[in-house]
């Protein structure tokens, strides 16, 4: 009977320390160790400020949606955060400034609030971690310097150098290809080929 008794007991932590060791492994092959919450601003993959998720170093943001009430909501806190550097350069005001130095700080938020959100059709977290603005770690900030870089471009030296384009001052922006949609449309029978009426109006390279 003792014999059994020790038999079962014996089944039972065995049972225990494989259960363990499954979630063990489990859990490592996640990153995350066994019964260890993520940590602060790390998040899941694929939910907030985890890998593929908002805000995290990869992966879509939210569904944006453009919203003008919003947008000049944004804008306001935008500013009241630099209230009484507004017409410093951007780079002493903003960390990480790379392409607006030399701009008056107060003009950065309405290029990323009415150019780039209403243009690429995301919100800040579609280029920016979550708690570090700053950081360079996602792909979609890094493209977005080199696509400013490409109009910049084409306004300063290509457009000009066409000698038979109408007007004294062709310009083209992130709107021109994007119309609200983070790819570009390259279909003219897409329902998102034909672009509304209430267009943004083009901001100025710099």
């Amino acid at each position: 009977m003792r014999r059994s008794l020790v038999a079962v007991v014996g089944l039972v932590l065995f049972a225990a320390v494989g259960a363990n060791m499954v979630h063990t492994v489990a859990a490592g092959a996640q990153g995350q160790p066994a019964g260890q919450a993520p940590p602060p601003g790390q998040g899941t993959p694929g939910g907030p400020g985890g890998p593929g998720g908002p805000g995290g170093p990869g992966g879509p943001p939210h569904k944006f949606e453009w919203d003008a009430a919003r947008a000049q909501n944004q804008m306001s806190h935008l500013l009241e955060d630099i209230k009484g550097r507004e017409d410093m350069p951007a780079e002493s005001v903003y960390k990480n400034i790379k392409l607006f130095k030399g701009m008056p700080a107060k003009q950065v938020p309405a290029i990323m609030v009415m150019s780039f959100q209403r243009s690429l059709g995301m919100g800040c977290m579609g280029c920016h971690v979550r708690g570090d603005m700053a950081s360079d770690d996602r792909p979609n900030k890094r493209i977005a310097r080199d696509m400013w870089a490409m109009n910049k471009e084409l306004n300063d030296r290509m457009l000009p150098a066409m000698k038979d384009l109408e007007g004294d001052t062709p310009l083209v922006t992130c709107w021109t290809c994007h119309r609200g949609q983070k790819e570009p449309e390259t279909n003219a029978d897409s329902t998102h080929a034909a672009a509304p009426a209430d267009a943004p109006k083009p901001e100025p390279s710099h």
